[in-house]
């Protein structure tokens, strides 16, 4: 395997899937998605996630021909594009709950807090 092209790869699809978790996070606020209707917003975003391995999956499958990649190899790579994504989507969040929309997160959380104190 190529190792450049496998870090190149790792980062632009995590890059790029990072960002889709950042707009997607901003679609929530937007919307302002109730906590019981999360299982709606988080499947979709679960389909959009996997969506975006299975393509990256099969442009590295081409781009490395016959050989592909070995069972450990496809492992590591969905590792190192999730470590990128998880960096960029981390910082996406951290600028909506500071600067963005602190207020909407922080009654959403004592709505939550109250809702599990009460039962």
């Amino acid at each position: 395997m190529n190792r450049s092209l496998f870090w190149r790869n790792a980062a632009n699809w995590g890059f790029l899937l990072g960002l889709a978790v950042f707009l997607w996070a901003l679609v929530v606020w937007g919307l302002r998605w109730e906590p019981a209707n999360g299982w709606l917003a988080e499947g979709l975003l679960a389909l959009i996630l996997m969506a975006a391995i299975w393509i990256t999956g099969r442009k590295n499958a081409s781009l490395t021909g016959d050989a592909g990649y070995s069972y450990g190899e496809a492992v590591g790579f969905v590792f190192a594009l999730m470590l990128f994504a998880g960096i960029v989507s981390g910082v996406g969040q951290f600028v909506i709950y500071t600067y963005i929309a602190p207020e909407y997160y922080a009654d959403l959380i004592g709505d939550m807090f109250d809702r599990a104190v009460a039962e």
